[in-house]
Parts: structure tokens; C-alpha cells; sequence
């Protein structure tokens, strides 16, 4: 059952090596207890995934001796061990281990079940994940096996370090946010995988600084970013007008006290041989200033209180 799945590993060495390809060939060795059918799905769905990463497969498939030592091998502290001697003789450095089950869900849906371990010698890395697929197709545990590879190769990419990408800002002290999670502040080197990344910088008083870079195997892609200082924006209608009305209160009862004022000035007193007609002004004029006197006080009370 195992031979007839890692029989799928040879048509690899037929795909041919991309530029970013790696030194050293690797191998897919699958396990578990999913019929040939399933198995043979997962392999050539993790194969076509790990060649687009640049990997290179041997063109001969792993011994059953072989395959099996990496199925059983146990080792937990140094799982690159797990790799035979036969095999890194002949170059194959790294191996992409599957294990693939059919099982049940809780209700009874079948379940296919594939946990995945990719193990560096050159490197001396390791990363394992999980993917399960419910009442899957073959287009649909496909899916699930690329994603599960994508995983696996971005995070043994990361482990590794070859694959940095460098972020400078003026001033310093920035938060950054490599593809939508917060990392470190500026300066910072940040271990990552190739393609692209969208790279955030955040610092209190600047305006927000987003870039686009794209970083490639073994190399390092230097980030320096400027930061523009923050523009105020202007107050709101509502905090204009609340500052503007101290003002207008104290304009209005001024005006209004100095009107009280004329007309005060103006008053003529009733002539006791009778005769012309006199104008009475005063009390219009001392009910006027009164009110100016209250509005302008009103006016002063608001501008002493909002300028604390």
C-alpha cells in the first residue's frame, strides 16, 4: 500500500528544477491507513506545491527500506536523522513526510486526515502541520494538501532565516506589521518566506506608512521608509462654532449696551405746558443695556471657562 503510493514521487524528477531551486534533492514518503486512491491525491497535490517553492525531486523513489526507516523513525530532537544514510549519499537532503488517514467524524461524515512533516538536513529544521478534509472530493483534499504544503514550506522558510527582509524608518521606533501581524518596531530584520508582503509601519504623531516588497530566497530586501509627521486635521463645525459663541455673546451685549446708551442720552422729559410731541427714551434704554450687560457677562462666563 505504501509502495504504491510513493511510486507517484518518481514522475517528480521529470518536472525539472525551477531557478530558486535548492541544493540537494528531497523525497515524498507517505504512510497511513487512506486507500491508495487518496494517498496518491495528497502526493501529487504536495509535489506540484513543493516544485512551485523551487524544490527538486530525485527521479528514483525511496526504497521501501528507506521509506520505511523514515515512517518509523522516532527521533524528536533531531528528526533530520530520520533521513538515511543511502539517501543523503546520493544528495537528498530534505523530505516531505505524509501521513494520510481515513477516518470518521463525530457524526459519522468520512474524513481524510493528512498531517505533514517537512524535515531539513542542510538546514536542520523541521516543521509538522495538520489538515483535515470532510466529506471530500478530489479537487477538495487536493486543495487541502497544497494549502497544507504552502504552510509547511512558508514556515520551515521562516525557521531557517535565509529569507529576510529589512525594515529601516526615520525616525525609529515604529511598529511594524509584516502581511496583517504586528512583529517588531524599527529597525528590525524580519525572517520570512519568498513572494510578496505587504509591510506596515505604525508610529504615534506620523501618518502611516504601507509597502509593497518582494522578498526572494537567500537574499535580503532592504525596506527604508521616511515617515511624514502626522497633519492636524481641522476641529469640526461643532467645536468652531462652540469657540465662536463666547465671542458673538460678547459682541451682541456690547452692542447692545451701547444702543441702551444712546437711547438713554436721547430721553426727553414731558414739557408740563404741554405742546410738542417729546420722545420718551430712557426706559427703553436702561431695559437695553440691562441686557447687554447680561448677555456680554454670559459671553465672558463661557470664554473664562473654555479657555481652562
Amino acid at each position: 500500500m505504501k509502495r504504491g503510493a510513493l511510486l507517484v514521487v518518481a514522475t517528480f524528477g521529470s518536472l525539472g528544477a525551477s531557478p530558486s531551486a535548492r541544493a540537494g534533492d528531497a523525497v515524498i514518503v507517505v504512510g497511513g491507513s487512506a486507500t491508495d486512491h487518496d494517498r496518491s491525491t495528497v502526493v501529487l497535490a504536495v509535489g506540484e506545491a513543493a516544485r512551485k517553492d523551487g524544490w527538486t525531486f530525485r527521479s528514483k523513489a525511496p526504497t521501501k527500506k528507506e521509506s520505511d526507516a523514515i515512517l518509523g523513525c522516532e527521533e524528536t530532537s533531531a528528526p533530520w536523522n530520520c533521513i538515511p544514510l543511502s539517501l543523503k549519499g546520493s544528495g537528498t537532503e530534505r523530505a516531505l513526510i505524509l501521513t494520510v488517514d481515513n477516518r470518521q467524524t463525530d457524526y459519522g461524515a468520512p474524513m481524510v486526515v493528512v498531517i505533514g512533516k517537512v524535515i531539513a538536513a542542510d538546514t536542520r529544521m523541521f516543521a509538522v502541520k495538520q489538515r483535515q478534509c470532510v466529506q471530500c472530493a478530489d479537487d477538495k483534499l487536493g486543495e487541502a494538501a497544497t494549502e497544507l504544503t504552502v504552510e509547511l514550506l512558508r514556515d520551515i522558510s521562516i525557521r531557517e532565516g535565509r529569507t529576510v527582509i529589512q525594515v529601516r524608518s526615520m525616525p525609529k521606533g515604529a511598529q511594524v506589521m509584516l502581511d496583517g501581524t504586528a512583529v517588531q518596531v524599527t529597525d528590525a530584520a524580519l525572517n520570512t518566506y519568498p513572494g510578496k508582503h505587504v509591510v506596515i509601519l505604525d508610529l504615534a504623531g506620523f501618518e502611516r506608512a504601507i509597502r509593497e516588497v518582494t522578498a526572494e530566497r537567500g537574499k535580503t530586501a532592504d525596506i527604508t521608509v521616511e515617515l511624514k509627521p502626522a497633519v492636524r486635521k481641522a476641529g469640526n463645525t461643532e467645536s468652531r462654532l462652540s469657540r465662536a459663541l463666547p465671542y458673538a455673546l460678547i459682541g451682541v451685549g456690547a452692542a447692545a449696551v451701547v444702543a441702551g446708551s444712546i437711547l438713554y442720552a436721547v430721553d426727553e422729559d414731558h414739557s408740563p405746558s404741554g405742546g410738542k410731541t417729546y420722545h420718551d427714551t430712557a426706559p427703553a434704554g436702561v431695559a437695553i443695556g440691562a441686557v447687554g450687560l447680561a448677555v456680554a457677562g454670559a459671553g465672558a462666563f463661557f470664554w473664562y471657562r473654555g479657555s481652562f
